[in-house]
């Protein structure tokens, strides 16, 4: 009996050392091929640290050098220059998208509840569809949708994630669709090797702990799309022309523009000199503005405008010290008809516009906060036309 005590014991020591040793090396196994920042994870919905409350709201507001309009804060709250709520807008996705006649439409855009809707001026419920679409959405021509989707696939080893960008009609139906699993030998000459074509050992697996919510991971992860505007290039350059796709691809440094009818990749740059990247936009003078969110080599984010022709850097923001200003998974940026750029540093839920010499000339915290003190964290933030706002609310009735 002392002996099979004894065996046992010595057993649940041995199990416990091979669970510390099996996690030990599952870590250090992703940790050496960069896996963990591939892997689809959810995102930030607070701050990690607790915050200080008295940074709430408009802190500083400089009414003679900030452009004056209403702000559209996480996709869903409308807001004043001085930092008052006006309206809050229905659906929880934070991609709104405002109608003319008051209708607003909105999706997820984390990619966990999947849906499209359509609310109507009372802000009731429209339409309902279920559709796998994230990150971004955008109002396309008769009276479509540009949006981001995705599909799993078994790609050497492990579940992969590889995002479509798709067409959806009104109610939510699928027109057509750009699959980068369907264009991925044409997508990889343009990138770095991913650390997603080493192949998943079977020694790993062994130390590999399987959960279907944490092993899968995202090949590309497309976090905006943007059909280029009329811009001072569109006449000269066809890769430039107006309708034309403009794509990030945050996972592998990587932007990209797809030509509007044949869908080739036309232009593309980045994974030189970007680490992540979020809402390229193209301006009017032909130059692409995006937010870099760093957190590869270093630990601050950047604002860029960059040449496409040149693909040289025309002009950057970053934080005094450049440490103060980062968020490495989320970030937007947009560029005021005054020429000022509205930034938002999305972990730290702070949003702020800056003159074209850097200067801070308004600035907001999200003053929602957790239990912990912990606080939200925003997806996005624009600017809107005072004229616009002051119409649709006089549409909306919302009381």
């Amino acid at each position: 009996m002392k002996r099979i005590l004894i065996f046992g014991i010595v057993l649940l020591i041995l199990f416990g050392l091979f669970s510390v040793f099996s996690s030990y090396m599952e870590a250090e196994y992703r940790s050496q091929l960069g896996l963990e920042k591939l892997r689809s994870l959810p995102y930030l919905e607070y701050t990690e640290d607790v915050q200080d409350r008295n940074l709430s709201g408009v802190v500083l507001y400089d009414k003679d050098r900030a452009y004056d309009g209403y702000t559209v804060v996480d996709g869903r709250f409308i807001i004043d220059m001085e930092g008052n709520l006006l309206v809050t807008l229905p659906g929880d996705g934070n991609l709104q998208i405002l109608f003319d006649d008051g209708v607003v439409a909105d999706g997820d855009w984390g990619g966990n509840d999947n849906y499209f809707a359509l609310y109507d001026k009372n802000f009731s419920l429209l339409l309902k569809k279920n559709i796998m679409i994230h990150h971004d959405m955008r109002r396309s021509y008769n009276h479509t949708f540009l949006t981001i989707s995705r599909e799993k696939k078994a790609y050497k080893g492990r579940k992969v994630l590889f995002d479509s960008i798709i067409r959806i009609s009104e109610t939510g139906e699928t027109i057509d669709r750009w699959s980068t699993f369907d264009h991925f030998d044409e997508i990889r000459k343009r990138h770095y090797e991913s650390s997603l074509e080493i192949p998943e050992y079977i020694w790993a697996k062994l130390f590999a702990k399987e959960d279907d919510n944490i092993d899968i991971y995202d090949y590309y992860h497309i976090n905006s799309v943007q059909e280029l505007p009329e811009n001072s290039l569109d006449q000269t350059d066809s890769r430039f022309q107006q309708g034309n796709m403009l794509l990030s691809l945050h996972n592998v440094n990587l932007l990209i523009i797809l030509d509007k009818d044949s869908k080739e990749i036309v232009w593309a740059s980045g994974p030189d000199f970007l680490e992540g990247t979020h809402m390229p936009t193209m301006l009017a003078n032909g130059n692409i503005l995006l937010f870099d969110n760093g957190g590869e080599t270093r630990d601050y984010s950047r604002v860029l405008e960059l040449d496409p022709l040149k693909q040289e850097i025309v002009w950057n923001y970053t934080g005094n010290p450049p440490d103060s200003f980062f968020s490495e998974s989320m970030g937007s940026v947009q560029r005021l008809p005054n020429g000022n750029t509205l930034i938002s540093e999305s972990e730290k839920g702070h949003v702020i516009e800056v003159t074209p010499d850097k200067e801070i000339v308004w600035e907001y915290w999200f003053p929602y906060f957790n239990r912990q003190g912990k606080r939200e964290t925003i997806y996005r933030s624009s600017r809107m036309e005072k004229e616009r706002i002051n119409r649709l609310m006089g549409i909306w009735n919302t009381q």
